[in-house]
């Protein structure tokens, strides 16, 4: 009764009270199996009136919980099963981000789950946010609808933002739709900036360490000079850490010159003739700074 988190966090100062019961033991292998049940939540956190309670069941590399949380302006349901298979879900009715972490600001509305295989699940969303801000992380809009199953060729997921700031980077917006299953996928996008513009579709089909397929179309179109796109469509392959790509060259939309890029392994060279710019015939390792 009367908690205040602000003793061990001094940015979430408060007054907390509820019930708390939690117990667990460990095996002979050393696992850990238990619980824990929070009931009755009430009081305020950084001056923001909170309701809830939750709960959570784990054993060795599995859980499975609920959480419904009001605080300040925010409304959050979470819960599911994790494990082998994974059920988890989150509704955000909505979520403000002020609410929960001090200097974010923003508001998140929607649903989003993840489900299946855990090495191969499902993907489920219908989010959309506005005036995001969280650490280096900013957004004006973001979106992301659809669904991505794990199998199949019915799936169709939306993803875009507009003025877009990633770890100080910025770009006026951002798209990516993926259309059939996790397990293979048909992907078109865009990324634009004061830079210029980039475009691209391409395929991947695989699962964990090993994927393969094609880039289908790129071009890259700077804000200043001539725009490229390549020329062909070209073949890719990643297995357990070794990237392979078939000989793949960007022409420029003027007459005249081209630019290569081939990777076998950990290695990848670069070539180019009659372009605007310095070309260098090299080879690097992918681990080492280009």
């Amino acid at each position: 009764s009367g908690f205040d988190p602000g003793y061990f966090f001094p940015d979430f100062p408060g007054a907390l009270s509820g019930k708390l019961d939690a117990s667990g033991k460990r095996d002979a292998q050393g696992h850990w199996k238990g619980g824990a049940r929070l009931a009755g939540l009430r009081g305020s956190l950084r001056k923001r009136l909170v309701q809830g309670q939750a709960r959570v069941q784990f054993a060795a590399d599995s859980a499975n919980g609920e959480l419904s949380l009001r605080i300040g302006n925010s409304h959050v349901e979470a819960g599911g099963r994790y494990g082998e298979q994974l059920d988890l879900h989150a509704q955000f009715s909505p979520l403000d981000l002020a609410d929960l972490w001090p200097g974010a600001s923003g508001r998140l509305q929607g649903r989003m789950a993840v489900r299946g295989a855990r090495i191969a699940p499902a993907y489920e969303a219908d989010l959309r946010g506005e005036g995001l801000r969280w650490g280096q992380f900013a957004a004006r809009q973001l979106s992301a609808r659809g669904r991505l199953p794990a199998s199949g060729r019915n799936g169709d997921l939306q993803l875009s933002a507009k003025d877009l700031s990633l770890s100080g980077e910025t770009f006026d917006s951002a798209a990516l739709t993926m259309t059939g299953s996790v397990a293979a996928f048909h992907a078109t996008g865009n990324l634009a900036s004061g830079l210029g513009r980039l475009d691209f579709e391409a395929t991947a089909a695989g699962q964990g360490q090993q994927w393969q397929g094609r880039v289908e179309q790129l071009q890259i179109a700077p804000s200043r000079g001539p725009a490229w796109r390549l020329q062909s469509a070209t073949s890719y392959r990643y297995q357990a850490g070794t990237f392979h790509l078939e000989r793949a060259c960007l022409l420029p939309s003027t007459p005249g010159g081209e630019l290569c890029a081939q990777a076998q392994g950990t290695l990848v060279s670069f070539s180019g003739t009659d372009t605007r710019i310095a070309m260098v015939r090299t080879k690097k390792s992918i681990d080492s700074s280009i």
